[in-house]
């Protein structure tokens, strides 16, 4: 809780009467926390994100399972996930790169706004083992097709 936050609710405990002059501090404290970047974490651990995709891989599931590991290991949000085409997708062996990177060009990304609405973002995975997998199931893709051609209803049904 911020202290600011904290500071509101001790003043509405201590004048009851006051109660209408604060409206004014809600109202900044609200606008304030919507400003405030949200704190991080981890939707499912590793180990969880393991199972998935091994469950995905036996039920021959192959593009939700490179679709969880583009996620989990890029870092991406599932808005900007579901919209990824294999052309967005650049393997090691399509750049300059001299590691074994794989760039995810985010194509329309949370964080548009006027400033940055021609900025576009990336995420770099680093996992060889991850790229290879991904890799082996977008080949045979086309440029335009989307790395996990199923669309978010199928996947509230997982």
């Amino acid at each position: 809780m911020s202290i600011f936050k904290a500071a509101i609710l001790y003043i509405q405990d201590r004048a009851d009467d006051l109660a209408p002059q604060l409206r004014r501090l809600w109202r900044a404290h609200s606008e304030w926390k919507a400003l405030e970047p949200s704190g991080l974490h981890v939707p499912f651990s590793r180990a969880h994100l393991m199972t998935w995709v091994v469950a995905a891989h036996l039920t021959g599931q192959f593009e939700f399972a490179a679709l969880l590991l583009t996620g989990f290991c890029g870092l991406l949000r599932p808005g900007e996930l579901l919209q990824l085409r294999r052309q967005h997708l650049v393997f090691p062996e399509e750049s300059t790169a001299d590691a074994d990177i794989l760039f995810c060009a985010i194509p329309r990304h949370e964080t548009t706004n006027a400033r940055s609405r021609d900025g576009s973002q990336h995420a770099t995975i680093r996992d060889s083992l991850v790229i290879k997998y991904i890799r082996r199931v977008v080949r045979a893709h086309d440029p335009d097709d989307r790395v996990y051609r199923g669309t978010a209803y199928h996947l509230d049904k997982v």
